[in-house]
């Protein structure tokens, strides 16, 4: 009989393969970014630890990098971090446990370790100690460190405790290297996960860093980026800190047109009364940028104070000191353009030391306003306990 069915073969039956997930290609526009900030490798921030600290902050945690634990550990900090927001009294905790997961991460990423998530969280643990607040030399953690340096140097050190002392210099060297390692993880980041849904934020805080500096155009470009990555996604609040971006940059139409978009918000009445107050400082950062501007075209030395003193709560900190500094030279009997000065000393770096010091050049000079004064009031007490607190703590 004849078969009707299908002729025999030898040949293997077809195996579908599965489909291999090829990694995004990298994404030219990040790239390019990532290009513009990479500062090139740098040291880990706590390979600068003394040898012996060092070396019991790596017997605590243990021999070998764990990608996995140094990701839970730095993540855990800075959720801890958020949730304190300015809870000075903890800081000291919260910064030991931010350094536990520093060491852990940085140890990971020495190890080749290259995870998003673990590459994410540091570029926020640098992010964080690169504000003024820390990583300013004249700013008031700095100024508190050096107090607590002397006091610890008149008390002398004890045998089996940790020479403060010696530690200080070490951890303002640190918190000078966070800016770089900042650029250098971000750009590592964007290099390699430019299709993870936080690239976006890490665009953000890079558009931070270059406002920090003072650098609008690319801050201004940075943050316009982030948005159009982020789309339908953008925040009410992102789209305000475009609009102070843009105000603080002049692009005055560029500030209108956010502010108008970062306007609508939905939720509840808590979230609402936070919403309404980031729109009533954007709003009053855009009045204070137009003021600014309008001053630009008049003369007198009364409209360049008032345009001194509005460029200083733009944080156009450059501006400011080049004009007031120009007014101390051409009206060296005014004591105005000496407050603007000792303005700018507290507000841009918390240097209440600077700050003091301005005041007691403009103290016997004319036209002290309301300005002068209250600076004076809010610097000089402060100055003084800088200045006493070793001595008392030296029997002095």
């Amino acid at each position: 009989a004849v078969s009707c069915g299908r002729p025999a073969t030898t040949r293997a039956p077809d195996v579908t393969t599965p489909a291999v997930r090829r990694p995004a290609a990298p994404d030219p526009e990040l790239l390019a970014v990532a290009d513009a900030v990479d500062p090139g490798p740098q040291a880990p921030l706590l390979s600068a630890l003394p040898e012996n600290l060092r070396g019991m902050l790596e017997a605590s945690l243990g021999a070998a990098p764990d990608g996995t634990l140094a990701t839970r550990e730095i993540r855990e900090a800075l959720m801890n971090w958020d949730k304190l927001g300015g809870n000075f009294e903890q800081l000291p905790m919260r910064l030991l446990v931010l350094g536990r997961g520093l060491v852990l991460a940085e140890r990971a990423v020495a190890a080749g370790n290259s995870d998003a998530e673990l590459l994410l969280a540091l570029t926020r643990a640098y992010a964080l100690l690169d504000s003024p607040f820390f990583a300013t030399q004249q700013g008031m953690f700095q100024q508190l460190m050096g107090v607590a340096a002397q006091m610890a140097q008149a008390s002398g050190v004890k045998p089996g405790e940790l020479d403060v002392a010696a530690l200080v210099p070490v951890l303002k060297d640190m918190f000078a290297r966070a800016a770089p390692l900042h650029r250098r993880t971000a750009a590592e980041f964007l290099r390699k996960h430019g299709a993870h849904p936080e690239a976006a934020r890490v665009l953000g805080r890079l558009a931070d860093d270059a406002l920090r500096r003072e650098d609008y155009g690319q801050a201004l470009a940075w943050r316009k980026m982030a948005l159009g990555r982020l789309g339908s996604k953008a925040t009410a609040s992102e789209r305000l800190e475009l609009a102070r971006t843009c105000y603080r940059g002049f692009d005055l139409a560029c500030g209108d047109a956010a502010l108008a978009r970062g306007r609508a918000f939905a939720g509840d009445p808590k979230a609402t009364a936070e919403h309404d107050k980031r729109v009533a400082w954007t709003v009053k950062t855009g009045e204070q940028a137009k003021r600014a501007r309008a001053l630009e075209g008049e003369a007198g030395l009364d409209a360049a104070i008032e345009r001194g003193h509005l460029l200083i709560q733009l944080e156009r900190s450059a501006d400011a000191l080049a004009l007031f500094d120009r007014l101390r030279a051409s009206h060296p009997q005014d004591a105005r353009p000496y407050g603007g000065l000792a303005k700018l000393a507290v507000q841009r770096s918390g240097d209440f030391k600077g700050a003091a010091e301005q005041v007691e050049l403009g103290k016997a000079l004319a036209n002290k306003d309301r300005e002068y004064y209250e600076v004076a009031l809010g610097t000089v007490g402060v100055n003084f306990l800088y200045e006493a607190l070793p001595q008392i703590a030296g029997g002095n």
